[in-house]
């Protein structure tokens, strides 16, 4: 192997490594806000104390998430996490059982939009949770 060819094969693994962790990290990222959305939707339709909280979930849960330091927990994207989830339900079939436990969801909802035809791994894939945020957008459900 010649030296200009050594220097291209380490660029071009590094571009297709670089590339595949980055495809990783949305993945997890999009995973993480449907499963943000499942537990704050599952929680305000079945969970004991929700009537203490009321139309102040969202805020009451950003405030204690953000004394957590928890990136991007502020009421609009908690908002922005449940709409997510709500209008992508089969979602749930590319999430990792490393994610959590998923028994205690609803079963799949159905969902009008034409996306929700389409299978999860296609749409985690090939989409990141910012393309989401969009088509929600464009949907007017945020």
């Amino acid at each position: 192997m010649k030296f200009d060819a050594l220097v291209n094969a380490i660029a071009d693994i590094h571009r297709r490594t670089q590339t595949a962790a980055a495809g990783a990290v949305n993945i997890a990222l999009t995973c993480r806000n449907w499963m943000i959305g499942a537990y704050v939707a599952e929680f305000e339709q079945r969970g004991e104390d929700r009537a203490a909280y009321g139309d102040c979930l969202l805020f009451k849960l950003a405030e204690r998430l953000q004394r957590k330091n928890i990136p991007r927990s502020d009421e609009r994207e908690l908002r922005r996490f449940r709409q997510f989830y709500l209008a992508y339900p089969q979602i749930r079939d590319a999430v990792s059982p490393e994610f959590g436990e998923l028994s205690y969801l609803s079963e799949k909802r159905d969902s009008a939009s034409p996306e929700s035809r389409l299978s999860a791994s296609l749409l985690i894939n090939r989409l990141s949770f910012t393309h989401f945020r969009l088509l929600l957008e464009r949907r007017g459900m945020e």
